[in-house]
């Protein structure tokens, strides 16, 4: 799992009252926009806009250094947009129900605004709870034309399996945006992907990858999708395209996930030197962020040290954690 489903709903959109407000519908260049992201993160002087920023950095290119920049961040963070915060770091982590807590802690008056009960939806789908607040979010969506809010029903339909309706929401969502920034129509483009060719999902990988293809399109440096385009890659046995697009992922983020697929690639390729090379590297990151970033990456490497990483009395250890953590079995195979 590059991303949770958590982080395919409203919460993927990040700064989605933005989006919504900007006039001009031609995004700008996807290398522009990042560099701008970046400019804006050393410029800011306000907690909540860098903690804001920082995780859209985590979600587009895969750094876990700005999820975690973004908890030092958070106590500065004022009022009830600490909150929102707050729980978008946990979601973003996988610390379901610390989420919870957080979110049954807010005074009712508070719980009721759309933004909380959004994360509360959110929440819910990520946790097997789709079809509690699938028809409130149909209502919604239907009344609100929100952008977010159609693409958390998109996560619900996927939940219940309802591809087609799933794949119509964001369809919906997308035609709604209103923004120069390309990062929101990447994120639906990438979402959609997943709908499709994901294990277990839609069972298109064909339609999935034109709309990696277009996530990537837009934002080149969109580290989760050109993950998963080389996964599909990898599987037709394209190893050589492969390994040179994890490559290049590879100078943008330390993503432990492309490490451990290129070790895959490089060994379809008969480099068996440079795939143990690779293989090792994704151990020593998958370490490295279990010191770090624990929670966020221990559904990735329960999967890795269960196969790759050789040490399968972690693996059980970490399941033991993650359900701890999430009240969830972890979703194996799913990314």
């Amino acid at each position: 799992m590059t991303l949770s489903v958590i982080l395919a709903s409203s919460l993927g959109l990040g700064l989605a009252s933005e989006f919504a407000r900007a006039q001009t519908l031609i995004p700008t260049a996807g290398v522009i926009a990042m560099e701008n992201l970046d400019h804006d993160l050393r410029q800011s002087d306000s907690p909540e806009r860098r903690v804001a920023l920082l995780l859209e950095r985590a979600r587009y290119l895969g750094d876990y250094e700005a999820l975690h920049a973004a908890r030092a961040w958070l106590p500065k963070a004022q009022g009830n947009e600490h909150a929102v915060l707050a729980v978008r770091v946990q979601l973003a982590a996988h610390e379901f129900r610390d989420a919870r807590r957080l979110l049954d802690g807010m005074a009712a008056r508070v719980a009721t605004e759309a933004r909380f009960w959004l994360l509360r939806a959110a929440l819910e789908v990520a946790t097997g709870g789709a079809q509690r607040v699938l028809s409130e979010l149909e209502h919604r969506a239907a009344s609100t034309h929100d952008v977010a809010t159609y693409c958390t029903l998109a996560t619900a339909y996927a939940a219940l399996e309802r591809w087609e309706e799933a794949d119509a929401a964001y369809e919906e969502a997308r035609s709604r945006l209103r923004t120069t920034h390309p990062f929101p129509y990447a994120w639906i483009a990438f979402s959609r992907g997943r709908l499709w060719a994901e294990p277990g999902a839609g069972g298109d990988p064909e339609r999935g990858e034109h709309f990696y293809d277009e996530a990537i399109a837009l934002l080149p440096s969109f580290v989760p999708a050109g993950i998963h385009k080389a996964e599909l890659e990898v599987a037709r046995g394209d190893y050589a395209r492969a390994a040179t697009r994890l490559q290049s992922l590879l100078h943008i983020s330390r993503e432990p996930e492309a490490l451990a697929l290129l070790a895959v690639a490089l060994r379809g390729k008969g480099e068996a030197s440079a795939s143990e090379e690779a293989r090792a590297a994704a151990q020593a990151r998958f370490h490295e962020l279990l010191r770090k970033e624990r929670s966020a990456v221990t559904s990735h490497a329960i999967e890795f040290f269960k196969d790759a990483g050789r040490d399968s009395a972690l693996a059980r250890q970490l399941e033991t954690e993650w359900t701890a953590r999430s009240g969830m079995q972890p979703e194996i195979g799913a990314h």
